[in-house]
């Protein structure tokens, strides 16, 4: 899954680069992007013992989803949000 989506993040700053956007934002938009999978991945790591691994999986998954909402400008609802 992250190797999936470290692809995606170089083909898009390539593509940006190419279409003479400005180095600057691209860096921030890897930065932030680093940043946002360390901290899943610490939240996994937090949550792991309490999960099992069908559970994990199924919350890699959901975040996942969640991501590719967000790419297709789709906004984020949470669960408590949707009652």
């Amino acid at each position: 899954m992250w190797d999936t989506e470290r692809d995606r993040l170089a083909r898009v700053a390539k593509l940006c680069i190419d279409a003479d956007v400005d180095e600057r934002r691209v860096r921030l938009a890897e930065t932030q992007a680093r940043q946002l999978a360390s901290a899943f991945a610490a939240a996994m790591e937090d949550v792991a013992a309490h999960l099992t691994p069908a559970g994990r999986d199924a919350l890699r998954f959901a975040f996942a989803q969640r991501l590719r909402d967000l790419s297709q400008g789709e906004p984020l609802a949470l669960a408590t949000q949707a009652r």
